[in-house]
Order: structure tokens, then sequence, then C-alpha cells
């Protein structure tokens, strides 16, 4: 085995290392999204008014900003496992591509639901993740 194809091997183990990690990650945050939101719901269970309306809203805030890491941690563990046989710079122009269109109808979606007075939440889809 030559030194580039031992130092190839090398490079390829850590990526796979550091892409399990992010997986391993995301599960975890999973887990512990799905866990906070029961406990989430039998509080506010008890609450009414201002209160659970606001505590709510914080909520669904909070569930964007997850669903977007969680959306994130997937795309880096897709990168670092397409990054294991190497990729072309235009692969990532690609995948840059996919990111803005996704971006973009995710944003929309927001708009959308805001427009029209509705809650925007992504609970659902959090959690399915894991």
């Amino acid at each position: 085995m030559s030194d580039i194809s031992a130092d190839q091997k090398r490079e390829n183990d850590q990526l796979i290392a550091l892409a399990n990690k992010i997986q391993n990650f995301h599960v975890e945050v999973s887990r512990r999204v799905t866990s906070l939101n029961t406990v989430v719901d039998m509080i506010q269970g008890g609450w009414q008014g201002a209160a659970s309306q606001e505590y709510d809203r914080v909520q669904r805030e909070v569930n964007v900003h997850l669903k977007k890491l969680q959306d994130n941690l997937v795309d880096l563990e897709e990168v670092m496992r397409m990054a294991v046989n190497g990729f072309e710079e235009h692969e990532q122009e690609r995948i840059a591509e996919i990111r803005k269109v996704d971006n973009s109808a995710e944003s929309q979606t927001q708009a959308d639901a805001s427009m029209h007075g509705q809650a925007y939440t992504t609970r659902n889809s959090i959690t399915s993740l894991a």
C-alpha cells in the first residue's frame, strides 16, 4: 500500500468516524427534544390565558430553531459521508443550490403561516427525525 493510499484510508476513516459522531449527536438531540416536548406539554396543560399563549409561542420558536439544527446536522453528516470517497467542486455547488431551495421553501412556509395568523410548528417534524 502506498503512502497516498494509507493517507487516504486514514482520512476516510476519520471522516466516517466524524459522520458517525454527528449522526449519534443528531439522534441524541432528537431524543432530548422529544423528552422536552413531552414535559412542556404536561406543564403547559395546567396553564391558561396569556402565560400559556406566550409559552406556546416561545416553544414554537425553539422548535423551529431545533429543526434547523437537526437539518444542518443531517446535511453535515451527509457531506462527511460523501467526502469519504472525495467529491468535486461541482458537487459542492449542487449541495449549496439544494440548500438555497430548501431554505427558501422553509421561509415561504413560515411567512405564509404568519400572514394567515396560523401557528407554524415543527414539533412533529422534529420528533419524527430520530
